[in-house]
């Protein structure tokens, strides 16, 4: 006589969650209408185009917990893809970026209204091969940054020897794509 009573909430709460997972998953049928699929555009100030991503070989970060969860690096770490687009015929060898990124220092972040400053800086030197009208993408580690806010393109250095700076800082800059896939795996 009991089962029988709990019949209509459960035929309630069965519609509810099928409705719910329904949704969820025509949201993220295809993960890759989520992301950008090709570099930006270059803009007037900056000769190439430039896209940061959780790259794809970063892009699935794993989460354990429990006793037999991997020991936690001693230094955090931030991996992120720049991908570069050269609109140019002239073949990129090296790129000069700076990474600006908040550390692994304890801090409150407001939701709404002001907005933390990045607290850490990072240049980095990028040997890459951007042939001419094509591009390229390279995976970066950085040490101790937790998140990456924006990157600038300081300079370029082309096949030739010819070298391209930029007329200000921040004058070529890119905020990272904040899609990244996690998972809870065990």
């Amino acid at each position: 006589m009991k089962s029988v009573s709990i019949l209509p909430l459960a035929i309630v709460l069965a519609t509810a969650s099928a409705i719910g997972q329904d949704t969820v998953l025509h949201r993220s049928a295809n993960p890759a209408s989520l992301t950008l699929s090709s570099p930006l555009t270059p803009r007037a100030d900056c000769p190439v185009g430039l896209q940061v991503n959780h790259g794809t070989s970063f892009l699935k970060r794993n989460t354990e917990y429990g006793p037999f969860a991997a020991p936690h690096p001693a230094v955090q770490e931030q991996r992120i893809q720049l991908t570069m687009t050269n609109p140019s015929p002239k073949e990129i060898v090296s790129a000069q970026i700076t990474v600006h990124g908040f550390s692994d220092k304890w801090r409150a972040i407001p939701l709404a209204g002001a907005t933390d400053s990045p607290d850490l800086t990072k240049r980095v030197n990028v040997v890459l091969n951007v042939k001419g009208n094509n591009h390229a993408s390279s995976d970066l580690s950085l040490d101790r940054f937790t998140s990456v806010a924006y990157v600038d393109l300081s300079s370029l250095t082309y096949a030739d020897g010819a070298t391209w700076q930029a007329s200000s800082p921040g004058a070529c800059s890119v905020t990272p794509n904040p899609f990244m896939l996690v998972s809870a795996a065990r």
